[in-house]
C-alpha cells in the first residue's frame, strides 16, 4: 500500500515539474528548467529501484544533481555575495582566511 502511495506522490511531483517547465509557474531561466528536469528524471528513474530495494544508482545521482543545479541557479548569486562580505569588504574575492582567524 505504501508503494502505491509513493507512486502517486512521485507522479504528482513529476507532473508539477512538467507544469513548471511548461511555464505555468512563472518565468524560469534555462538553468532552473534544466535542474527541475534533471530532478524529475532522476526521481522517475530511481523510484522503481527504491521500491524494489536496490542500492543507490545513477537515478539517485541525477536527482541530487538536479536539485543542486536548481538551488544554485536560484540562490547561487546571493550565496556568493554573502560569502564575499564575510571578510569585511565586498571586493569580488572570497577570502575565508580572514574569517577563520
Amino acid at each position: 500500500m505504501i508503494a502505491w502511495a509513493c507512486v502517486f506522490v512521485a507522479a504528482g511531483v513529476v507532473g508539477a515539474v512538467v507544469l513548471l517547465v511548461m511555464g505555468w509557474g512563472g518565468r524560469l531561466t534555462a538553468l532552473q528548467r534544466a535542474g527541475l528536469c534533471a530532478f524529475a528524471a532522476g526521481l522517475a528513474w530511481a523510484g522503481p529501484a527504491r521500491a524494489l530495494g536496490r542500492p543507490l544508482g545513477l537515478g539517485d545521482l541525477l536527482m541530487i544533481v538536479g536539485v543542486a543545479v536548481y538551488l544554485g541557479a536560484v540562490y547561487g548569486r546571493a550565496l556568493m555575495t554573502h560569502a564575499d562580505k564575510l571578510d569585511g569588504t565586498e571586493d569580488g574575492k572570497v577570502d575565508l582566511r580572514k574569517v577563520i582567524r
